[in-house]
């Protein structure tokens, strides 16, 4: 499947920050695509991962009414880690629907 987020250009536009050599940096410009990993495309399987983390993160923010810091403090898990879960880079495993008071949707 063609990658959704670079549209199959393998690259993305974006902003770059972070610490090299004990100095921070930062830039904009294009660079390989964090979603398929400049591959262009990804698997069936990443992009159910992706459809279940944008239900995840629906039904934390819009009927939990919770930040990913709360959820995760309630959900008893990182909340960096919630974050990759949502953004489908990390898959969901069931336990954590159970947490959340919810069925694992059938997609």
């Amino acid at each position: 499947m063609i990658c959704p987020s670079c549209d199959g250009s393998k690259e993305s536009f974006g902003f770059v920050d972070g610490l090299k050599d004990g100095k921070h940096y930062g830039y904009s410009g294009w660079h390989r695509c964090s979603t398929c990993q400049g591959t262009g495309e990804i698997t069936d399987e990443h992009a159910l991962q992706r459809e279940e983390g944008k239900l995840l993160r629906r039904f934390r923010g819009h009927e939990k009414h919770l930040s990913q810091r709360d959820a995760g403090r309630c959900w008893g898990i990182d909340f960096v880690l919630l974050s990759k879960m949502e953004a489908g880079r990390v898959p969901i495993p069931d336990e954590l629907w159970v947490k959340a008071g919810r069925e694992k949707p059938l997609l």
